[in-house]
């Protein structure tokens, strides 16, 4: 898989209120996550890099704390 992404940033919100949607972004446990909507996230791969798949409503914990916000991802070649 090849990702393609839109920008390179250097953004450091560690909120979960600062990712946007389609983004992906690592939770404070070390998953791999997307950003669903404005009210969930799944979760893509656990902390060793193995898939791991979750559904979490968002919508209460928008606060929660998260280690980092990956680049925005404009394409994924498969």
């Amino acid at each position: 898989m090849k990702f393609i992404y839109e920008k390179e940033t250097k953004d450091n919100q560690l909120t979960l209120r600062a990712v946007e949607e389609n983004q992906f972004f690592v939770c404070e446990d070390g998953y791999l996550c997307q950003r669903l909507g404005s009210e969930s996230y799944i979760t893509i791969a656990d902390e060793e890099g193995y898939p791991s798949c979750g559904y979490y409503m968002s919508r209460y914990n928008a606060d929660m704390p998260i280690r980092r916000i990956l680049p925005r991802v404009e394409k994924i070649e498969f």
